[in-house]
């Protein structure tokens, strides 16, 4: 018979997967199964749920969003069964995450409402960080930049009193995208730089992507554009890294061409990125990138495309934004203002 695997072989599968996530990421993932397998075996729980989280993650950040998420059920149903509280906090907070990425904004402040329950003490600091990023994204999306403002802000305040240092640089990131929008720049600087250095130190590339986006972005208002061409092409040179990040750097290079006057060169990118966000099912991705192809368009004289464009970025935001999720946003608010 076959040795029974034990939990320190497990974990050197797990630790093998992750330092393959970037240069082999179907290898990586064929350990993260068989670690997953392992860990059922010998019936171990808690290490069963963190390699199934893995194997979600890795499928993620490709874009398979769906096929994820049948390793996040899978984690959730190994919580459920062994009342593993802090687990199953963070698996709802994944499951909200999950939705908002499919554009299925009720079901994902539904998710994120009981994680950010602070009478149950039984979930997690790091379930209610991504709640609160989450409900944060939320606002953005419908322009309430001040509002997501107070919920990211709201999750640094969590994430430094102890939690992951990915956690803490996912924070920073949307720290950013808020100033950039109520255009504090040196407050968006400040938290780039922190989140920069946070990801280079822990080398998620999937992080620093998203830094180097918003670097750039930040270098274009700034006119700076060789330092905005110093982090798109770092980014660009970046293997593997998921589609959000992929996505938000084709975006961020169109924009460099597009303020060079070299529109056909940046329509071209931009169709590129439709191809991506549609094949990951990113409704966030796919809205913005028609109306800046729209405003493209616009700036080029070509009025008929631009409306074209504007009405698929309409469409594709009304899809996203509903009555009903204010409503759902207010009964959230209500919820914490009794807390607070």
């Amino acid at each position: 018979m076959p040795a029974t695997p034990d939990s320190t072989a497990i974990e050197a599968l797990l630790l093998q997967s992750r330092e393959l996530a970037y240069r082999a990421p179907h290898e990586a993932y064929r350990l993260a199964v068989t670690a997953a397998s392992q860990a059922e075996r010998i019936n171990e729980p808690q290490l069963q749920i963190r390699c199934n989280i893995h194997a979600m993650s890795l499928l993620f950040d490709r874009g398979e969003l769906h096929e994820g998420g049948e390793w996040l059920m899978k984690a959730l149903t190994v919580a459920e069964t062994h009342d593993l509280h802090p687990e199953h906090g963070y698996l709802l907070a994944q499951l909200g995450i999950l939705h908002y990425t499919l554009g299925e904004n009720i079901q994902a402040l539904e998710y994120w409402t009981d994680c950010l329950d602070y009478s149950n003490e039984r979930f997690s600091n790091d379930a209610r960080i991504y709640a609160h990023i989450g409900t944060g994204q939320i606002y953005y999306a419908y322009g309430q930049f001040d509002a997501a403002l107070r919920h990211h802000l709201h999750a640094k305040s969590l994430a430094e009193a102890g939690t992951t240092t990915d956690l803490l640089t996912s924070t920073l990131i949307n720290l950013a995208a808020d100033y950039n929008q109520l255009e504090r720049y040196d407050e968006m600087r400040a938290a780039l730089d922190e989140a920069e250095a946070l990801s280079r130190r822990a080398g998620n590339l999937n992080y620093l992507g998203e830094v180097c986006y918003y670097m750039t972005l930040l270098a274009l208002v700034q006119n700076d554009p060789a330092r905005a061409r110093q982090y798109a092409d770092e980014a660009a040179s970046m293997p593997n890294i998921c589609i959000w990040s992929e996505v938000s750097n084709v975006i961020s290079h169109a924009q460099i061409l597009r303020r060079d006057g070299q529109f056909d060169e940046a329509f071209a990118l931009m169709l590129q990125a439709i191809d991506r966000a549609e094949k990951a099912h990113c409704s966030h991705h796919l809205f913005l990138v028609y109306r800046q192809i729209a405003a493209m368009y616009h700036e080029n004289g070509n009025f008929a495309e631009s409306a074209r464009y504007h009405r698929r970025y309409q469409e594709c935001f009304q899809r996203m934004v509903n009555p009903e999720v204010l409503d759902t946003l207010a009964t959230l608010e209500e919820k914490l203002l009794g807390h607070d």
